[in-house]
Parts: C-alpha cells; sequence; structure tokens
C-alpha cells in the first residue's frame, strides 16, 4: 500500500506477470501529497530490454506533469516501453499536452472506468513506444460497491519477445 488514508481510502500499485523481471523498483513520484507512486520493472537486459511503468498519477495538472516530467526521465533511455495504470486524465492529454509529448508513444483502446456506477471516463491508460506494439488487449472487469472507479485488469500481448540471460 503506497497510500493509506484510513477508513477513507486506501492505494496500491500492483503488477502481475508472468515472466520474472530483472528490475523492480518502487518509485514515490513528486507532489504535494504523499503516497503517488510508480513501479518499475524491466524485462531483459540492455538495448532490447522491456520497461514496464506501473503508475497511480496525481489528480492536479501541475503535480501530475511533475510526476510525467520525473517517468520521462526514466524511460528516456530504453526503446520498448509500456507506460499503464491510473492517469488521471484523457489520453490525449497525456500524450499531446504533457512531457510525453514527442515520446512516440501511442495509446490501447481501454473501457471507462470511472465513475464505478456508470463507468463513462478514460482515466486508465495502457501506452507502449512504438518499437512496441500492443495487440489484443483484453480487460477484466470487477465489481466492487465501495469502489468509486471501477477495478480492472488487463492482460495484452506484446509483439516483443526479451533477450533473457541465463541465472
Amino acid at each position: 500500500m503506497n497510500r493509506n488514508l484510513g477508513r477513507f481510502a486506501q492505494h496500491s500499485n500492483g503488477l502481475l506477470s508472468r515472466y520474472a523481471p530483472d528490475l523492480l523498483e518502487d518509485h514515490k513520484l513528486p507532489g504535494f501529497m504523499p503516497g503517488r507512486g510508480a513501479i518499475l520493472t524491466s524485462f531483459g537486459k540492455g538495448q532490447d530490454s522491456l520497461l514496464v511503468v506501473m503508475m497511480h498519477l496525481a489528480l492536479s495538472t501541475k503535480a501530475r506533469a511533475n510526476q510525467l516530467a520525473y517517468i520521462r526521465e526514466r524511460i528516456s533511455d530504453h526503446k520498448h516501453v509500456v507506460l499503464m495504470g491510473d492517469m488521471n486524465t484523457h489520453a490525449e492529454d497525456l500524450l499531446e499536452r504533457s512531457p510525453l509529448k514527442g515520446s512516440d508513444l501511442h495509446t490501447a483502446t481501454l473501457p471507462g472506468t470511472y465513475p464505478s456506477w456508470k463507468p463513462a471516463r478514460v482515466l486508465d491508460h495502457m501506452n507502449a513506444s512504438m518499437y512496441c506494439p500492443m495487440r489484443f488487449p483484453i480487460t477484466y472487469r470487477f465489481q466492487c460497491i465501495f469502489a468509486y472507479r471501477q477495478i480492472s485488469a488487463n492482460r495484452i500481448n506484446i509483439a516483443y519477445r526479451p533477450v533473457t540471460t541465463a541465472r
């Protein structure tokens, strides 16, 4: 759990993978209120590694821009990148009006998750670099009476095989 607001709310990031990552890092993202974070995982080593970043971004535009600048620094040396999570904004804002602009990311089309009782807004995203095309994103929905946002899990097939080293 990266943000504990007691009985009001508890937030966490998670990433499940069939493959063991070569790198797993938990990052606290910059912002006025503590608790926003990102999980960086790398599969394979070197230039051909796959970097997957799972994140939960701030609500305010300014804080989110600082957080995305932080993420952009971490992904800048990687060719194969997938960014996903609760971005708290629309895909167009992420890719055209944020520090991610010009990063050659594209987005998968995902269903709305907010509000949970009538999901109409798409604030949770999966973005991948142009060298890492996503195919067939599958979304699983979970009903939770007390959640303000529909809980979802996404399964993606990536047309990319990381080069792994023997251990």
